[in-house]
Parts: structure tokens; C-alpha cells; sequence
């Protein structure tokens, strides 16, 4: 069963078809997939959900995907949510979980938005598509383009990721570095766009990427059996992963399926690139331009982010807050998760952690709450960052040093 209702601007309240292509809005603003919800209500339970596959699909009647034939999967989704004692102790929250989005198909959880999104190009029958990227939303992309057949064209930033460049070869995408700020990418391929007449798949640039990072929302509440934690910390470039969680709180409250009672989203910059950190300080409704990036890495590195008025807007309207952190705290405090945990965060998926320490270090995180952290992505496709570790050769067991 399937529960569209239309496509809708984000500012304006305009409706669109959903049986029609379409990018954002004639007045320019991101849009935005509406259901009937209260059809889904009366039609699906909560206990549906108990025989599904542990895969983001399980939540189909959530998503814009009409046939199941059309569904372009890799086993995305259903990550694990960990409660992480250790680092809970350190920075002394006893409810301390972190939501591992490493462990998707290629290693971040932008595969959530590939996934749908593609599949839903495949409805559309559209032939091709192209985006700019940090590096992990095309790897992305190219993974589930070569599957489906979309012929993909990445623009990227040329100090992207290696691992993330070498995803989009592999997969055969048509790639682009270029030396220009990430807000200038995504003006570029606007441009390029209607230049080449393929669809512009960017994000905000179209409807059904959020739709994919709304199923984090969904797991959450599930995982947390629709209790909601207190708090929730996650890693904001441009924004979508925080629109899509808050997005599936809404659709899940309006249903009847959690509370009213939204969690506290905190959104976490790097101070070297932080647009939202300023924007929510000084109470402004849109992020200027952030000029001079520097110590932010990945997709943190967001000068001018495409959704900010709907970011800034969910963030005052659950109580949150915007925090920013620094490059070599979050480093440092990465280690010690490897170290005490097992788990090898990504740097973005760290700047989580290290606002949970200062905020509880604040008294802004009380006694007693639950808080939930989302590592956005596997610390693996770091690993050309960090140095070879100094480690002795031996040539038998008599040679091993004694310090070792």
C-alpha cells in the first residue's frame, strides 16, 4: 500500500504532483513529500512491522516509492543502536547511546538517501541525473546508479576524500574535481543542469533524498520501542539528515505511533565551518555565507547550506540548540572511542561525542536524560588521513622488544 499525497514547498505551501517531475519549487524553496496520514493510520499497526527485512524498506507506506519493482536496495538501513557505557562514564551521561550509520552498504548513511532517491528516478523513468558532493553522497549514488542503470555525474570538491573518489570510478559514476567553495559546486551544477538537460539530484535540488534519511527517525523510535530519547546529536552540513529525523517524528506523532514530545535535536559544526552555529546565535532565520572554511572535514564542510531556514526553524522548535566543536578535541575524542568502545567513528560522526561532553560538561544535558549521538559514517574511509603507525619488524620470537 502506498499513501502519497503530493509534493509540497517547504515555504510556500504549494502542491505539486507526485506522478510528475519535479526539483524545487517555481519560488525556488525545497520540496517536500506529504502523505495521507490519516489513511495510514487507519490502515497500518505498529506490530506490522515485527516479520519486515532489517532493511530501511521495512517502513515502505513512509516512503515515495510506489512499486516494489522499482525498489533499488543494497541493504541500507536498520543500523544498530549501541548503548556506549564507557564514553556514557567519561563524559557522564549513564543513558548514553550512538545510532552507527557506518555500517550501511558504503559506509555512510547518505546510501538512506541514494537509495530512495534512486529508486524513485527509476519510477520516474528519468535517465540520468547529477549532483555535487563532499565525497560520501556520491559514492553513494554511484553505488546505487550502477546497480539501477541512472547514468550519474559527481561534482566534487579536488580535496575530496580518496576512498570517496575512488567508490564513485569503481562504480563508474562520471566524476569532476573542481577548486571552488562547496556553495560555488552547488551553483555549478545548477548551471550544468539545464546545460546537459539532466536532472539536478542535489540536495534540496530534490524531493526524495530526505525521504531516505527519514527512515533514521523511523528506527529510532522503533529501537527505542516509540519512547523517544531526550536528546539527539547529530553532525549538520547541509542539513538533511536532521530535516528528515525531525520529519518522521511529525508523520509518527500525527499518527498516533510516538508522544507529542519531540526530543532536544542539537546540530554539531566543526568552528571551522559552522554557518549554523552563527545563524542560531545571533536568531537569524538563514545562515550567511561561511567565509574561509577551514579545519572541517567531510560533508561538514557546508558554507551555505540550501535548507537552513527549515533547520534553524527545527531546531528552536524542539528546544535544541546549535553547537560548534573543535577539529583536533573531535580527533582526539575519536581515539578514545576506537580505543574504549570498538567502534572507529568517522571525524564527523565524532563532533557528536565531543558536543555531548560539552554540553553535559554545561549542565545543559541534565541528570538522568537519555541522549542519542549518530555516527554518520565508517571511520575506515578516514583511514589515508592518519599515518602509518610506528610498529616493530621482528624476525623471530628471540627479537620481539621487551617494551612490546
Amino acid at each position: 500500500m502506498n499513501f502519497l499525497s503530493c509534493l509540497e514547498c517547504s515555504q510556500c505551501l504549494k502542491e505539486y504532483s507526485f506522478l510528475e517531475i519535479h526539483n524545487t519549487c517555481s519560488c525556488g524553496y525545497p520540496l517536500l513529500v506529504k502523505y495521507d496520514l490519516k489513511e495510514l493510520r487507519n490502515k497500518i499497526k505498529k506490530s506490522a512491522l515485527r516479520e519486515r527485512e532489517g532493511t530501511l524498506w521495512r517502513y515502505q507506506e513512509f516512503l515515495p516509492v510506489i512499486s516494489s519493482n522499482n525498489i533499488i536496495s543494497l541493504g541500507e538501513g536498520y543500523t544498530p543502536i549501541v548503548k556506549v557505557h564507557s564514553i556514557g562514564k567519561l563524559i557522564d551521561v549513564e543513558e548514553f547511546y550512538l545510532k552507527n550509520e557506518g555500517q550501511n552498504p558504503t559506509g555512510t548513511f547518505k546510501d538512506r538517501g541514494a537509495s530512495v532517491a534512486v529508486s524513485k528516478a527509476l519510477e520516474l523513468q528519468i535517465p540520468a541525473a547529477i549532483l555535487n558532493s563532499s565525497g560520501n553522497a556520491g559514492a553513494a549514488w554511484s553505488a546505487y546508479s550502477s546497480k539501477s542503470g541512472l547514468d550519474l555525474y559527481v561534482v566534487m570538491p579536488h580535496e575530496v576524500q580518496e576512498n570517496c573518489l575512488k567508490q564513485c570510478y569503481l562504480h563508474k559514476a562520471h566524476s569532476l574535481l573542481c577548486d571552488m567553495p562547496m556553495h560555488r559546486l552547488g551553483n555549478m551544477v545548477d548551471k550544468l543542469s539545464k546545460k546537459l538537460g539532466i536532472f539536478n539530484a542535489s540536495s534540496f535540488r530534490e524531493p526524495y533524498r530526505v525521504e531516505g534519511k527519514k527512515t533514521m527517525g523511523l528506527e529510532i523510535a522503533e529501537m527505542f520501542n516509540w519512547e523517544l530519547p531526550d536528546v539527539i546529536i547529530y553532525p549538520t552540513g547541509t542539513g538533511t539528515g536532521i530535516v528528515g529525523i525531525w520529519k518522521a517524528f511529525s508523520e509518527l506523532a500525527e499518527i498516533g505511533w510516538i508522544s507529542q514530545k519531540n526530543p532536544r535535536l542539537v546540530v554539531v559544526q566543526f568552528e571551522g565551518c559552522a554557518p549554523y552555529v552563527k545563524a542560531f546565535n545571533e536568531n537569524k532565520d538563514k545562515c550567511d555565507v561561511w567565509e574561509n572554511v577551514h579545519d572541517a572535514l567531510g560533508g561538514l564542510r557546508s558554507p551555505k547550506p540550501r535548507c537552513d531556514f527549515l533547520v534553524l526553524e527545527i531546531i528552536r522548535e524542539t528546544k535544541g540548540k546549535a553547537l560548534a566543536v573543535n577539529l583536533k578535541e573531535t580527533i582526539n575524542i575519536q581515539y578514545e572511542v576506537a580505543k574504549n568502545e570498538g567502534l572507529y567513528l568517522s571525524p564527523e560522526g565524532a563532533t557528536t561525542v565531543m558536543a555531548a561532553k560539552k554540553l553535559r560538561a554545561e549542565g545543559w544535558i541534565k541528570d538522568n536524560e537519555r541522549v542519542l549521538v549518530v555516527n554518520s559514517g565508517d571511520g575506515i574511509k578516514y583511514l589515508p588521513m592518519i599515518d602509518k603507525p610506528d610498529v616493530p619488524i621482528v624476525e623471530d620470537e628471540d627479537n620481539v622488544p621487551e617494551d612490546w
